[in-house]
C-alpha cells in the first residue's frame, strides 16, 4: 500500500500473493481535502477494506507509522472531546465502522518504506499512476449514538483537530480584516515594494 503528496495527494494499493507477479487485484484513485500523507494512507487502507471479503481476517502492509497509530489510538478514545481533537477523525471513523460492519478482524503490519519489495514498489508506481485518475475518493464522516453531528465549514467537513481548526480560521480572519483597513495597507505596500527592491539588488 503507498500513498504520495504533491498538493493533490493520490492512493494505490495492491493484493500481494505468495509469488511474486502481477496481481489482477489493485486499485487506484485521488483523494480530496486536508492534504497529508497519512490521509492518503488511511484512504489507501480504507478503499482496500471497502473490497474485501465479509467475515475474514484482512492483513495490510503500510509503511505509515501515523496511519497504523492513528487507527489504533482511536479505538481507546472515549470522550467526545478527545474524538474531536482527532487528525483525519473522518476517515478512521470509516475504517473502524468497516470493520464493524463486515465483521473483519484487521491486522496492521509496519514496513520500512523503500526497500526494494516488490509489492511495495508495485504499489508505489499504482499511487503515482493515481494521480491521472479519474477517480476521486471522497469521505463523508460516521455518525454514532453519541455523535449526530459532524463539524463543517463552508459545505466541507472539517477532518483536523477542531480547537485548532477554529483557533486558526478565527485568526486568519482577523488577520485578514486588519491587512484590509484604510491605515494598514499603505504601510503593507511600502514593506512589499522595500522586500521588493531588497531583492532586485
Amino acid at each position: 500500500m503507498k500513498k504520495k503528496k504533491k498538493l493533490k495527494e493520490w492512493v494505490g494499493w495492491v493484493v500481494a500473493s505468495d509469488e511474486i507477479s502481477e496481481s489482477s487485484i489493485s486499485f487506484k484513485s485521488r483523494i480530496v481535502e486536508w492534504p497529508s500523507s497519512t490521509r492518503a494512507e488511511l484512504g489507501a487502507i480504507w478503499t482496500a477494506l471497502l473490497v474485501a471479503p465479509t467475515e475474514s481476517t484482512i492483513r495490510i502492509h503500510s509503511d505509515s507509522k501515523a496511519a497504523i497509530e492513528g487507527i489504533l489510538g482511536f479505538e481507546k478514545r472515549s470522550s467526545i472531546r478527545s474524538i474531536f481533537k482527532t487528525k483525519n477523525r473522518c476517515l478512521i471513523n470509516q475504517i473502524i465502522d468497516c470493520c464493524k460492519t463486515k465483521n473483519i478482524d484487521l491486522e496492521l503490519i509496519k514496513v520500512k518504506g523503500h526497500s526494494m519489495n516488490y509489492w511495495n514498489d508495485k504499489a508505489d508506481k499504482l499511487a503515482k499512476e493515481g494521480l491521472l485518475s479519474n477517480l476521486i475518493l471522497e469521505v463523508q464522516d460516521v455518525t454514532t449514538s453519541r455523535i449526530r453531528v459532524v463539524p463543517t465549514w463552508r459545505g466541507k467537513l472539517i477532518d483536523s483537530p477542531l480547537r485548532s481548526f477554529v483557533n486558526l480560521t478565527t485568526s486568519t480572519t482577523y488577520e485578514c480584516e486588519w491587512a484590509d483597513l484604510n491605515n494598514i495597507r499603505p504601510l503593507l505596500d511600502q514593506r512589499h515594494d522595500l522586500l521588493n527592491n531588497e531583492g532586485l539588488n
